[in-house]
C-alpha cells in the first residue's frame, strides 16, 4: 500500500507542468511579418549614404501648338495694292500711280521653292500676268517670309494675243513679302515687288490675305 502511494506522489511530482499549457494568443505569425515589412518600409532614407542624386525630369521643348503650325502645301491669294509707273515717276507723278487688283495660286509643293502664278488688273492702265519662284522660310510656321523671282508678261488689250510675242511686255521680277497666320485657314499677306524690262519699269506694294488648303 506504501508503495502504491509513493509511486502516484512521484508521478504527479515528475510530471510536465507545459503539456496543457495554452497557446500564447497575442502571438500571430502574419501580423508579425506584416509589422516587420511595414517598420522596414517607414525606414528614413539618407539620400547621401545610399550616394542616390534626384534631380527634375527634363521638360518637353517648345512644341508647336495647332495654330502655330502650318499644314497647307497650296494657297490662293487674292490682293489689291499700288503699282508705281518709275518711268511716268519722272515726268507726271499724278499719273505714276495705279491700283492694282489681282490674285496668284501657290501649286501644291511640300517644300520650297513652289510655282506660285497669277494675274492682275491695273486700273487706268492694263493687266499682267506672272509667274514665279517662291521661296518661304519657316514654312510650316505661323509667320512665314518669303521671297520670289520670276517673269511677268504686260497684257495690252488692243493687242490680243499680239501681247505674248512682243519682247518689250516681258519683265523679270523680284519681290520680298510675308504671310502671318489670321484664323485658320486664313493669313494675312502683305508684299513689294518690284519689275522692269526694256519698257516698262514697276514698284507694287499689295496687301491681301491667302488662303491655304
Amino acid at each position: 500500500m506504501h508503495k502504491i502511494i509513493f509511486y502516484l506522489f512521484l508521478t504527479l511530482v515528475i510530471k510536465n507542468p507545459y503539456i496543457f499549457a495554452n497557446p500564447h494568443q497575442d502571438i500571430h505569425p502574419a501580423k508579425e511579418s506584416n509589422s516587420e515589412e511595414s517598420t522596414e518600409k517607414t525606414k528614413t532614407i539618407n539620400i547621401d549614404d545610399e550616394n542616390l542624386i534626384l534631380s527634375r525630369p527634363i521638360e518637353p521643348q517648345n512644341l508647336k501648338t495647332t495654330d502655330e503650325f502650318y499644314p497647307y502645301t497650296q494657297a490662293i491669294s487674292p490682293r489689291i495694292g499700288t503699282l508705281v509707273n518709275l518711268h511716268e515717276f519722272r515726268d507726271n507723278i499724278g499719273q505714276a500711280f495705279h491700283t492694282v487688283y489681282g490674285f496668284s495660286y501657290l501649286l501644291p509643293r511640300n517644300h520650297s521653292p513652289q510655282l506660285e502664278i497669277g494675274a492682275d488688273v491695273i486700273k487706268d492702265f492694263n493687266g499682267q500676268f506672272h509667274a514665279s519662284k517662291r521661296w518661304i522660310i519657316n514654312e510650316r510656321s505661323s509667320f512665314r517670309p518669303f521671297y520670289k523671282l520670276g517673269l511677268t508678261i504686260i497684257a495690252i488689250g488692243k493687242e490680243g494675243l499680239a501681247t505674248f510675242a512682243n519682247s518689250e511686255n516681258y519683265l523679270a521680277h523680284a519681290s520680298i513679302g510675308l504671310e502671318d497666320y489670321y484664323k485658320r485657314p486664313m493669313s494675312l499677306r502683305w508684299e513689294l515687288e518690284l519689275s522692269g524690262g526694256k519698257e516698262y519699269f514697276f514698284l507694287i506694294l499689295s496687301f491681301g490675305y491667302s488662303w491655304g488648303f
